[in-house]
């Protein structure tokens, strides 16, 4: 288990500033989230998302068993799922369509474009995905099928790595139509 993310106090999303500003004020106490990827972004979700309901799918049983730890520790709440990386993109399909609030697509990278097919019916309309590294150019090609749906983008420096690397990358926020 080589993860990068520290799982300490103040928790925020490997994601830039502005990203998480905007983010935060999409989530609700209630919100039912579903997220693809488990770390620092899992305890700052589960402390917005008091009420609701947040599934983490994680992969490495290792770090899967760290950020339940720290939930613990911390006293939060969530679903926190070990799946093997076969079924990791089709993780979502369990659950009925148009029930989540927001998606937050960050985890495992050949996964994504898979995972991100799997998106659109089970959010609700109205509800927003939220993509990690879409300045990557092949992960924003596969979602070019999204181009009608509304889209707040940020870029910036991505800060809060335990190797103190700071990188540069970009969050799209996607709204399905209503």
């Amino acid at each position: 288990m080589k993860k990068v993310i520290k799982l300490e106090p103040p928790f925020k999303p490997l994601i830039c500033p502005k990203a998480t500003g905007f983010f935060k004020s999409l989530l609700w106490p209630d919100s039912c989230v579903f997220e693809w990827g488990s770390g620092a972004s899992t305890l700052w979700l589960a402390q917005q998302v008091k009420e609701g309901r947040l599934i983490s799918i994680e992969h490495e049983p290792g770090w899967h068993r760290e950020v339940v730890r720290a939930l613990r520790e911390h006293g939060l709440q969530a679903d926190i799922r070990l799946v093997n990386e076969v079924k990791y993109p089709g993780a979502i399909s369990e659950f009925p369509d148009e029930f989540f609030d927001i998606v937050f697509l960050d985890g495992l990278d050949r996964t994504r474009t898979a995972c991100a097919a799997n998106v659109v019916p089970k959010l609700k309309p109205g509800g927003w995905l939220v993509v990690d590294d879409t300045n990557w150019p092949w992960l924003r090609a596969a979602l070019r099928r999204l181009a009608a749906w509304d889209q707040v983008e940020y870029t910036g420096e991505k800060t809060g790595r335990s190797d103190g690397k700071v990188i540069r990358g970009t969050t799209t926020f996607y709204r399905r139509p209503e």
